[in-house]
Order: structure tokens, then sequence, then C-alpha cells
């Protein structure tokens, strides 16, 4: 399926975008 790559890619940087954003607001809470 093309395009499936991309997809898999996105979902990743979403992913790490995710979890640095979790990281920053733990970090800034503290």
């Amino acid at each position: 399926i093309p395009g499936t790559g991309a997809v898999e890619s996105l979902n990743v940087g979403v992913a790490c975008g995710v979890a640095l954003a979790e990281a920053w607001r733990q970090r800034l809470t503290r």
C-alpha cells in the first residue's frame, strides 16, 4: 500500500511529540 511508510513516520513523529510534551510538562511542574 503506497503511503504506508509516510503514515508510520507521521505516527512516530506524533508519538515523539506527545512524549516530549509530557516530559516538558512534568519538568516544568516540578
